[in-house]
């Protein structure tokens, strides 16, 4: 090859040119050289490498082929290989066939059975190599030639066909048609089956046994026609027969009527908004009603006008006298057995609505209540009392922050303290008991006071007093005095209130004295000012 700028071989002066042009080969691999517009070599053209590297053909300063040293050609677009083929380097990639047949002379196999067409028979198979239908899906357990199309579900919870409406479909979802193309079965749009060979609907639904022979034939007939329905004999399950197989309830039956189905045995579906769902009558009057609504009626004078016994029909649980106006839980007479009369129980603070006379029980008060006077109340006594002792000996304070309280096992660890049943219309009586006891002589005035705190127990000095304030007044030594005060309060709260006696400023000389016994008893009492 040659290039330059200038003789007589370059037309156009200034240009850059290079010229290809057929050369004796150099020994060691060189080939002949190409030019351009094609070469006249006298024998095969051979373009490649001797070497162990591959040869590639670019356009447009991209790689248009590609062929490696092993001889595997890649185009761009197209793919070709020793093992196969690849069209398309991207999913927006298309094949297309522009002719107008393709021919499959040993049938194709698409991504291991996904598809497969078979040439030979003409078969279309998803999900198996070998179809035996025109379509086939999934390979059947049993075959079936005569089926243009089998679908077989290969498993317990697959589906073998699905049909799904679109929004406001009208077209019928599925249909079978006659070869006038009339539909004999169809399900239309919302999923109902009408059978029928022509508009009006005549058709047959037969039920077969397991020796094809009719059991059940129903004729619906046209519009105007009589409706035929053959039924079988006594052996099935619907007759006429005067038969316990029969699907029917016999009345005024001698003997009990047998049923040994599973499905309920009367069963009855009332849409209608009025009229009863069942009336029984004893001589023109009723004596059961279920009405409409569910509601039970049952009109009866006897002493078990209504009656729940146990399995055995040898014990009473629940009886309703109408004759004597008594309602009995359990036997009327002693037994062995008690049967419990358990009342509803709400288990948060405060009462439901009252109605004069109801009763239930509060988990959260424990306590039974009764609606009476307007008011709910405690069932059992309408007040509650509590009753707290403290014996821990205390020295005598002249202050008001001291508390002579002390918490201990004989006062369960805690604070005198009460909780309302509710806090409007409840006070709290309190009787506070002080003992005290003087180891010397000497004019001593020891004076407490009560105070209360809600919800934990007060600080002396910073909670409410409450009521008079116990004293007690001793000159000699080994002089026991005790001094009783009581009080109302009115907390206004269904929290625990809680009550202390505190050390108090008015009292004069604490040598030698001591509180050794304090009794605070509380007690919920209904306020009527």
């Amino acid at each position: 090859s040659q290039s330059g700028s200038s003789g007589a071989q370059y037309a156009n002066a200034g240009e850059s040119w290079t010229i290809a042009e057929k050369v004796v080969p150099i020994s060691g691999g060189a080939g002949l050289s190409f030019v351009q517009d094609g070469n006249a070599f006298g024998e095969t053209a051979i373009l490649g490498t001797t070497d162990n590297n591959g040869l590639t053909l670019i356009t447009n300063s991209g790689a248009a082929l590609a062929i490696d040293n092993n001889g595997d050609s890649t185009f761009t677009g197209l793919v070709l290989m020793n093992g196969g083929a690849t069209i398309g380097n991207a999913a927006s990639d298309s094949f297309t066939i522009t002719s107008d047949a393709v021919s499959l002379p040993n049938g194709l196999n698409f991504d291991s059975n996904t598809l497969v067409i078979d040439a030979a028979n003409n078969f279309v198979g998803i999900g198996t190599a070998a179809p035996e239908n025109k379509l086939g899906i999934n390979t059947p357990v049993a075959s079936d030639a005569s089926a243009q199309a089998l679908i077989y579900t290969g498993g317990t919870s697959n589906k073998g066909l699905v049909i799904q409406r679109a929004a406001s479909q009208t077209a019928n979802l599925f249909e079978i048609q006659n070869e006038s193309g009339q539909a004999l079965t169809f399900f239309n749009s919302d999923g109902e089956l009408g059978l029928g060979r022509s508009t009006s609907f005549d058709g047959a639904l037969i039920f077969q046994n397991a020796t094809n022979s009719n059991t059940l034939r129903l004729v619906t007939g046209t519009a105007t026609s009589n409706h035929t329905i053959t039924l079988p004999d006594e052996s099935g399950t619907v007759c006429l027969q005067d038969s316990n197989n029969c699907g029917y309830i016999k009345l005024a039956e001698s003997s009990a009527q047998i049923d040994s189905g599973t499905d309920t045995s009367l069963f009855v579906n009332k849409t209608g908004v009025s009229g009863d769902i069942l009336r029984l009558q004893k001589n023109g009057s009723d004596v059961f009603t279920i009405a409409n609504g569910g509601a039970v009626q049952i009109r009866s004078d006897s002493t078990t006008a209504l009656q729940i016994m146990n399995a055995a029909g040898t014990s009473s649980f629940f009886t309703v006298d109408t004759t004597n106006g008594t309602i009995q839980v359990g036997s009327s007479t002693g037994d062995a057995t008690g049967v419990l009369f358990v009342l509803d129980s709400k288990n948060t603070a405060g009462d439901p609505t009252g109605v004069a006379g109801a009763q239930y029980y509060n988990s959260d008060m424990a306590k039974f209540r009764c609606f009476e006077d307007g008011q709910w109340k405690n069932c059992i006594g309408n007040t509650a009392v509590r009753s707290f002792v403290d014996t821990v000996t205390n020295a005598v304070q002249d202050n008001n922050t001291t508390d002579y309280w002390d918490t201990g096992a004989e006062n369960n660890n805690s604070y005198a303290n009460i909780a309302l049943t509710q806090a409007s219309g409840r006070s709290v009586m309190g009787t506070v008991t002080m003992e005290t006891n003087s180891t010397s002589n000497g004019d001593r005035e020891i004076t407490a006071r009560v105070e209360r705190g809600i919800g934990a127990p007060p600080t002396c000095g910073s909670g409410t007093p409450v009521g008079a304030q116990p004293g007690t007044f001793s000159s000699n030594n080994g002089s026991q005095k005790a001094s009783t005060v009581s009080f109302i309060d009115d907390p206004g709260t269904t929290n625990n209130v809680y009550y202390t006696l505190c050390a108090d400023t008015a009292t004069v000389g604490t040598s030698g004295a001591s509180v050794i016994r304090i009794r605070i008893t509380l007690q919920e009492v209904i306020n009527t000012n």
